[in-house]
């Protein structure tokens, strides 16, 4: 079962700040977008705004009914507790979202934050700043959507080609993983846990363009033994940070 973290890095700035984002089903935390948002009407000269004060708003409510209506006809998202078709819709709180399954919280007590399905984060940011229009509509596509989509698609083509190098098969799992490894040793330098959940817009692509080399070389039959692939994958990790090749062997 995929966990869903909280993912955080400066490809995910909106307004200067980074925004945090569940992997699973991503959600964004509008805690952390309100403060953004905010913040830029400050120095606009704008007065600040709540999310109840938009809940208020015929038009907010218009919007908020058509974009659920959409989300349910195209079963982009199942939303709870709804007749979509009687446009039966209450929302007057944030609460109200969790109703509807649109929304949670994380954390306790003073770090407590609350998390939103993302077509309602993009509806909140463009009512409040205009200005970010394209801007969120960029970085909600390409740094969430088709960056680890791309990514996906890549380390499922590699899985595969290393799979044919693995005579074991008990044993396949733990081989990807010691390659998956060395990949975030090429890209990072590094290797620790979750540290992929960090990753940087080009690091992602870095990412997927190893892999991508990786399904290369097995398939064009360059390289033919698992042990070929780890001698390989050690000697670009020593050309791009000057690393010892035998320490990717550990």
């Amino acid at each position: 079962m995929k966990s869903n973290l909280i993912l955080s890095s400066e490809s995910r700035e909106l307004l200067g700040r980074n925004i945090s984002v569940m992997s699973k089903d991503g959600f964004v935390c509008i805690t952390e977008v309100m403060e953004a948002l905010n913040e830029k009407r400050k120095s606009m000269g704008l007065e600040s705004r709540r999310l109840d004060h938009l809940f208020a708003t015929n038009g907010f409510q218009e919007k908020m009914k058509a974009l659920v209506r959409e989300l349910s006809i195209n079963d982009i998202c199942t939303v709870r507790n709804l007749t979509v078709q009687n446009h039966e819709l209450k929302i007057n709180k944030i609460t109200d979202l969790k109703k509807y399954g649109m929304a949670y919280r994380r954390g306790k007590g003073e770090g407590q934050k609350w998390y939103v399905n993302p077509y309602f984060f993009v509806m909140v940011a463009l009512e409040l700043d205009p200005e970010i229009y394209a801007k969120v509509i960029i970085w909600l596509h390409d740094g969430f959507i088709e960056d680890r989509n791309a990514a996906g698609e890549a380390y499922i083509k590699m899985s595969s080609a290393v799979a044919r190098l693995v005579s074991d098969k008990g044993q396949l799992s733990d081989k990807i993983s010691r390659v998956a490894k060395a990949i975030n040793f090429i890209v990072f330098n590094k290797h620790e846990s979750g540290i992929r959940n960090t990753a940087t817009k080009n690091q992602l692509n870095d990412i997927v363009a190893v892999e991508n080399v990786i399904t290369g070389v097995i398939d064009g039959g360059f390289i033919d033994t698992y042990d070929k692939l780890i001698d390989y994958l050690g000697h670009e990790w020593k050309k791009k940070w000057g690393n010892p090749v035998m320490s990717l062997k550990d």
